[in-house]
């Protein structure tokens, strides 16, 4: 019997002391010829269903603790999972629609080898080198006719941006009355080389070799810069207060709205993700899991603190460009904060022999001027003496 994979991550996020349970599905199908195949797609129903997309098989999980039910083999990329009637999306000249609790074959060569949906729209290999995207309407799929091979769609309103592999940034409507296209300044790197875009307010996010971000203004020219370095980003995706970027050989970057994030580093790989409800999501990435936020006031803590010296987990960490240090004090005392790097190279003072009274306390550190690596930070309060580590990514 397999065991259960499960690991408890504690971190802060959004004001509050939180912690992720992360567990891995343990049943998933091996993958033909041993080849490792990575996750597509995940698909969470209503009905309490799990939907995978892995390698060439389409599964059905109905019990996180039991092997699932293989239901199709094909080379599946993408679910529609907006609204029904859901689709399953991939190997040309087919795609799977799912009614009445099963997936049905449909032969149809106007959807082409669909790798992407957005809402009604999926995006296509060009099989016969016609550009098109194809548009599910009236219960089948119609050729609407574009401008370059786009390999990204998001969208926001009634407007709809893709990234396309010849001229980069591109716009329209939902009717296709028109075509916008973007100058991008800033970029380093082909447009082929991403995978994922996202709209948040007035930016729009693109993710692959490392997460860019742009402002999207009445001007034909968007403005780019780097918020995360990390190469081969496969997608990013927001729900609500939490902003999703995964890749192929990282863990998993969990954002706030204020861009500060958290890393999460005991996943194999993440290429999607679907959301089970406002605490749980389905990661894809080799393997299958499950992050389920716990989220508990720090209120409760600090109470029980108040009569002890005490150093927390600075947060979020690891952390880019700056992180925050709290500690508390039960009495009136002189203290010292500073920063190490890993040889014990002093590299940052927050507070030097200050003296304070009994509370709680929280700085801000800003790492702008320091390298990628691991840090230690120490307090010294009278006799006390406590130090932690902290992981700087750029």
């Amino acid at each position: 019997m397999k065991k259960l994979f499960f690991i408890f991550l504690l971190f802060y996020f959004n004001s509050y002391s939180q912690s992720i349970k992360v567990e891995r599905y343990n049943f998933l199908p091996p993958d033909p010829d041993g080849a490792n195949w990575s996750i597509n797609d995940v698909f969470y129903s209503s009905a309490d269903k799990i939907f995978v997309f892995k390698g060439t098989w389409l599964v059905k999980i109905t019990n996180w603790n039991l092997p699932p039910e293989t239901l199709a083999g094909a080379w599946f990329q993408a679910f529609k999972k907006n609204s029904p009637p859901y689709i399953a999306g991939g190997y040309f000249p087919y795609y799977y629609k799912y009614s009445n609790n099963q997936w049905l074959p449909i032969y149809d060569t106007t959807g082409g080898f669909i790798y992407r949906f957005w809402n009604n729209f999926a995006l296509t290999f060009p099989i016969y080198g016609d550009r098109y995207i194809a548009k599910f309407e009236n219960n089948k799929f119609i050729k609407i006719p574009i401008p370059d091979v786009f390999r990204a769609i998001t969208g926001q309103g009634n407007k709809i941006f893709f990234i396309g592999n010849d001229y980069g940034i591109w716009e329209t409507d939902t009717l296709f009355s028109y075509w916008k296209n973007y100058k991008s300044v800033g970029l380093n790197y082909s447009f082929t080389s991403f995978y994922s875009m996202e709209i948040i307010g007035n930016e729009l996010f693109i993710a692959g070799p490392g997460l860019w971000k742009g402002q999207l203004t009445n001007s034909d020219t968007i403005f780019f810069e780097k918020i995360l370095s990390t190469r081969n980003l496969r997608f990013i995706k927001k729900f609500d207060d939490k902003i999703f970027v995964g890749g192929s050989i990282i863990g998993l970057y969990i954002f706030n709205n204020d861009l500060s994030f958290i890393f999460v580093d005991s996943l194999n790989g993440s290429f999607c993700v679907e959301r089970i409800n406002d605490s749980t999501f389905l990661i894809g990435g080799f393997d299958l899991y499950k992050l389920t936020f716990l989220d508990t006031t720090t209120e409760v803590e600090e109470d029980k603190a108040k009569n002890i010296f005490q150093l927390y987990q600075n947060y979020p960490n690891p952390f880019n460009l700056s992180t925050r240090i709290k500690f508390t004090l039960p009495e009136m005392t002189k203290v010292t904060l500073k920063v190490y790097n890993i040889l014990g190279q002093e590299v940052a003072t927050i507070l030097e022999n200050k003296e304070l009274p009994l509370g709680s306390y929280d700085y801000e550190f800003n790492a702008n001027n320091l390298a990628s690596g691991t840090y230690i930070y120490r307090l010294v309060a009278g006799n006390f003496v406590q130090t932690k580590k902290m992981i700087l990514i750029k």
